[in-house]
Formats: structure tokens, sequence, C-alpha cells
């Protein structure tokens, strides 16, 4: 299994697609989409064209994997594997050898499963500020007055 081998290289991510209907027979060139945080990419000294998906059958194996495009934050990558399983992004060590059987990896780093589709986070939309809290606390403020006002007149008006 993936926990008896583990790669040498920094990994950003594990990730574990499963089939549930599909067999490997039925998935020839599946497209994996994903994006690596470029402050992860300084932090190992990794240059954006190093980076690869590796996937684990018996092995880790490299797939095929191209860079599509960068922005201030992220590198956009994509590559093709003849079928699902558990994968790593990882950075590429040039005249190295890149995989290695070393052993148990650590509890923390075992794969989560993923979901094909959570694989890239979608953006979020941006939201105004609700001003609902700030109209309660006005209302909230103007009815503390009026009861004081009130409770004044009242006291003022027992005294005359």
């Amino acid at each position: 299994p993936v926990t008896d081998v583990i790669l040498t290289t920094p990994v950003y991510k594990y990730i574990n697609i499963e089939k549930k209907v599909l067999k490997d027979e039925d998935v020839a060139n599946a497209k994996i989409e994903f994006r690596v945080e470029k402050s992860w990419l300084t932090e190992n000294n990794i240059a954006e064209d190093n980076i690869m998906l590796v996937r684990y059958t018996t092995k880790w194996d490299e797939l095929s994997t191209s860079k599509q495009s960068s922005d201030s934050t992220y590198a956009y990558y994509t590559a093709t594997t003849p079928g699902f399983s558990y994968f790593a992004v990882t950075g590429m060590v040039i005249g190295e050898e890149i995989l290695e059987e070393l052993g148990e990896m650590p509890a923390e780093e075992v794969p989560e499963e993923v979901a094909p589709s959570e694989l890239v986070e979608k953006p979020k939309p941006v939201e105004a500020p609700s001003k609902v809290p700030v109209a309660w606390i006005i209302a909230a403020i103007v009815i503390i007055l009026g009861i004081i006002l009130v409770w004044l007149y009242q006291k003022k008006k027992q005294q005359v």
C-alpha cells in the first residue's frame, strides 16, 4: 500500500481519487488539474517548471505534467493519468533519483480521500460586508436612549 512508500522530494499535497463505477480499463487518459502555492515553491527552492504529479500503483510513477499558467499566488498545472488511485504533487529534483522506498509514511501525511471536483479549489465570490448588524446596533442604541429619556421625563414630572 501507499503507506509503505514515501517520496524523498518535498510533497505539496497527497490526493486520493477513488473510482466507484469506473475500472482502470475505462480510463485511458484522464486529465487532473491542480495548483501549487508559489510561497510553497519558494520555501522549498523549487522552480515552477519542476512540479510533477506522481501516481501510486505498486510504486510511485511520474505522470506527464505540464504548467498551464500562473498568477501572483499560484502556478496551475495539468497532468494526464491512465487511472485513479493515490497521487502526490511534488517538486522534481533534477539529476537525482526522484522516488525511493523508505518504509512507512508518517501518519499525518497519509492521504485523505478527495473527490475529483475538490482537487482545485473554486474561487469564492467576494461578498460585500453585511450592514444588518450595524443597523441592529443603531436601533438598540436608539431604543435604549428612548427608554432613558422617557424615564428621565417621568422622574422630572413626578418632582414637579
